[in-house]
């Protein structure tokens, strides 16, 4: 293996030695002071303009499988939502429908419950005493304990 060994050569332009003169010389402070006033300066740009100054850095092939990207999801997005309220809807709707009178039932069987057993009691109550019946039970021609755990309607 052979080494090869490379040289830095500077090539300066006869044009620009000759028009060197030219130019002037700024002082340190002039230049810091127009640096200085151009960062200062607040930018007009909108966040939409920044983004769209962004459409030259994406290439094609990206952009175009961003876009399809993006609005797949929202296909999506939007296909769930339409399923989702349906489906609370029928959730609800039958929840009214059904499910109240349903409770209002349940609770209407478990008050009848509830007196039939402090009709028991009461009726028990009066047999410790030595009660045979109630006075309007007897007028109404009814004798007995067994009458008066009878639900009115039977």
């Amino acid at each position: 293996m052979s080494r090869s060994r490379m040289t830095l050569e500077e090539v300066t332009d006869d044009y620009d030695i000759a028009n060197d003169d030219q130019y002037t010389d700024v002082s340190e402070s002039d230049s810091e002071s127009e640096l200085g006033d151009e960062v200062d300066e607040p930018l007009d740009e909108t966040l939409y303009e920044r983004l769209v100054a962004l459409k030259d850095i994406i290439p094609p092939p990206t952009r175009a499988r961003l876009s399809n990207a993006v609005s797949t999801g929202k296909s999506g997005l939007s296909t769930v939502a339409l399923l989702g309220g349906k489906s609370l809807w029928a959730i609800t709707s039958s929840l009214l429908l059904i499910g109240i009178p349903f409770m209002m039932a349940v609770e209407a069987e478990a008050q009848v419950q509830e007196e039939q057993k402090a009709m028991q009691l009461q009726a028990g109550s009066q047999d410790l005493l030595g009660g045979t019946g109630s006075p309007a039970l007897q007028v109404a021609g009814q004798a007995g304990p067994a009458a008066a755990v009878r639900p009115p309607g039977f």
